[in-house]
């Protein structure tokens, strides 16, 4: 008996199995192997091989091994709706297909490779999980949700399972399953109760086998506005007015996964109308926005983000959204955009606000060009909120404070955390909001740029100014129970 590939049979959809009877078991690049529990006519033979380009070998198995297969690789549903079928009859007293367990912790269920994913993908979008990590192991796959920004481990699956996921899962991304060694990306498109969601697939060689990263994009997570930011009053209306310049410069910065990419929509929302001609170039296009014209960058065929805006300035452009600026030729493009009547948005990746002034300049933007088109920064970062089930008073709060400077202010009242709960999985917090500073680029700050003040003159400038830093933004939250000490030291200690 021939030992079945179980990479092979994910690569043929359902109806081949119902129509001809047979289970894809090996394939290489002269033939085709089936599994069948008798013999195809000679029409069927030559029928296939026209289709295949191959010629193709049958394997005689019992009916009780062809439902087995059948059941891995297409799900114990597909098997039901085939007992009826005269060309694929199973016998009712055979023994108990092969299982895979989802859950070594009192959630074991017999799963088929299909039924495994599609239950991998409910339960992470049950779990508000932005991403889903499939590792290989040396003896299992370890399953893991992010949620929340953190990376929690949900299971362990047999190591036989890893091909014949991987497999089915590049399949629905529309991905090579025969290239194991290079990265791929895709996508796949999901309805779960009548949610739409994009996926993002990217596979990667690991040692014990190809690792697939999913990150989760709920297309009708649409509702983004200035108003859900939870901006403090003073940062909503300098953003508001800042974005009603004709042109300029606003840029969003922090480390990847703060939450630039909802900041940026949500401006974008709030200037979208049929009066103005809104342009963005993404890498990827993350969300569908209605009334924007958004493009993708494509590096293979020469679609890098300087590429795209410098072709972008000739669409008689209003309002450019940059997803990224990464190097200096997309910087002094943009810059460009902003002085000659663009109004440009972007993100960078800096630690604070001020630092971008410099992060530009070390790019190579001359310092009275940055100053004339810089026109706001915010940089911002997301802490998790305090579960509202679980949350109880701080007790170690007060010892922990000790070793930093909170303002009196603070040590006065109540901190709070989340002591754990079904609700929260345990872990006392359940979702995430912002926290911001922001700098605005006035003349006595652009002065003390172009006379080349240091990074640490223009924070201390900043300071005696008064604006709020991501350490000042975080406690206000702290203080407000929303989320815990512990958090805000994490995120944006000073």
């Amino acid at each position: 008996m021939v030992n079945p590939d179980q990479s092979v049979a994910p690569e043929f959809p359902a109806d081949f199995v119902r129509k001809y009877g047979l289970v894809p078991i090996v394939k290489s690049d002269e033939s085709l192997t089936c599994a069948g529990s008798k013999s195809p006519g000679p029409e069927v033979l030559e029928e296939l091989e026209f289709i295949l380009q191959k010629p193709v070998e049958i394997e005689l198995w019992s009916e009780a091994q062809i439902r087995q297969r059948i059941e891995l690789v297409y799900g114990l549903d597909f098997v039901q709706s085939t007992r009826s079928s005269p060309s694929n009859p199973v016998d009712e007293k055979s023994p108990n297909p092969r299982s895979v367990s989802l859950g070594t912790n009192g959630h074991a269920k017999r799963r088929s490779v299909v039924g495994l994913i599609d239950s991998m993908f409910e339960e992470a979008l049950q779990q508000r999980a932005s991403d889903i990590h499939l590792e290989p192991q040396e003896h299992s796959i370890r399953l893991r949700y992010r949620i929340d920004g953190k990376l929690v481990e949900r299971d362990r699956i047999e190591s036989a399972m890893a091909a014949p996921l991987v497999s089915r899962l590049k399949i629905m991304a529309d991905l090579d399953i025969a290239e194991k060694r290079r990265p791929q990306d895709g996508h796949i498109q999901l309805s779960s109760e009548s949610r739409p969601v994009d996926v993002r697939v990217s596979t990667l060689a690991t040692r014990h086998g190809e690792k697939v990263v999913m990150r989760l994009l709920e297309r009708n997570n649409q509702g983004w506005s200035l108003d859900s930011l939870g901006l403090e009053t003073e940062l909503n209306t300098v953003l508001r007015r800042s974005l009603k310049l004709a042109n300029g410069m606003v840029l969003v910065t922090g480390p990847t996964g703060c939450g630039k990419t909802t900041t940026l929509y949500a401006a974008l929302n709030y200037l979208n109308s049929d009066a103005v001609n809104i342009t963005t170039i993404e890498d990827p296009i993350e969300y569908h926005l209605d009334g924007v014209n958004q493009t993708m960058v494509n590096a293979e065929i020469g679609l890098t983000f300087a590429e795209i805006l410098r072709t972008l300035l000739r669409q008689d452009p209003d309002i450019c959204m940059v997803g990224e600026i990464r190097d200096r030729e997309t910087a002094e493009i943009a810059v460009r955009a902003a002085l000659t009547g663009h109004l440009v948005l972007s993100t960078l990746h800096t630690n604070d606000a001020i630092s971008t002034v410099i992060r530009l300049i070390d790019m190579g933007i001359e310092p009275f060009l940055v100053t004339s088109s810089l026109k706001l920064v915010i940089a911002q970062r997301l802490v998790r909120c305090i579960c509202q089930s679980c949350r109880v008073a701080d007790e170690l709060g007060t010892e922990l404070s000790k070793g930093y400077d909170l303002p009196e202010w603070l040590r006065s009242r109540t901190m709070y955390v989340g002591k754990g709960c079904p609700r929260c999985n345990g872990t006392g917090y359940s979702g995430r909001r912002a926290i911001m500073e922001y700098v605005e680029i006035d003349e006595d700050l652009a002065a003390a740029v172009v006379s080349g003040v240091s990074l640490g003159g223009l924070r201390d400038a900043i300071r005696k100014r008064g604006n709020p830093s991501l350490w000042d933004a975080g406690l206000r939250i702290v203080a407000a129970g929303e989320t815990s000490l512990s958090e805000v030291i994490a995120i944006a200690s000073v």
